[in-house]
């Protein structure tokens, strides 16, 4: 309000955008503090985790597609066109603030070592370390790949993998480009 007049009123556009703009950073600040608001967001993030998919779009396409079942049930283009709005500005905050790193830190343990790097050399034109290691159970010596992938790209390096050596071991975790220690 500004004085006795209000800013602004009755503007569905104006609404549909500081809604969804509060609605992104709430939820943000709910996925910092590794909680859920118990609505799509949960079902956004088991999608895009076990996808490789970011969070923020995945928002959007479930939300989507919930509002144009809305569509087909009120027969009314108004509702899921401003909707879409305030769905896009939501998950683009989400975006905005949620840090997800797009990579993806992978160790792969087989047998059939140069078949692997060919595969992540070659085929899949990434780089990686050889780690020698050896096994905790019968104490043999083997080599561990390490590789660093986008998200996106550990699906298909899995299923590579698989169909190369059956046997081998693969674990993914969250990777960071940048260092946290000065000279590394």
């Amino acid at each position: 309000m500004l004085g006795d007049l209000p800013l602004v009123e009755n503007d569905r556009f104006v609404a549909c955008f500081y809604g969804g703009a509060i609605l992104g950073l709430g939820v943000t600040c709910i996925f910092h503090a590794q909680s859920t608001s118990a609505g799509t967001d949960v079902l956004a993030r088991v999608v895009a985790n076990k996808w490789g998919l970011k969070v923020s779009n995945t928002i959007i396409l479930l939300d989507s597609i919930i509002v144009m079942l809305g569509l087909i049930v009120f027969q009314d283009w108004a509702v899921p066109l401003y909707s879409w709005f305030t769905i896009f500005v939501y998950g683009k905050i989400v975006e905005m603030f949620q840090v997800e790193n797009p990579n993806r830190a992978a160790s792969i343990v087989s047998q059939k070592t140069q078949e692997m790097k060919d595969l992540i050399v070659k085929k899949m034109k990434m780089k990686g370390t050889f780690l020698h290691g050896r096994g905790m159970y019968e104490g043999k010596e083997k080599d561990i790949i390490f590789t660093i992938a986008e998200r996106k790209d550990i699906p298909r390096l899995k299923e590579e993998v698989k169909a190369i050596d059956p046997k081998a071991f693969a674990s993914t975790m969250h990777a960071s480009k940048d260092s946290p220690l000065p000279g590394i």
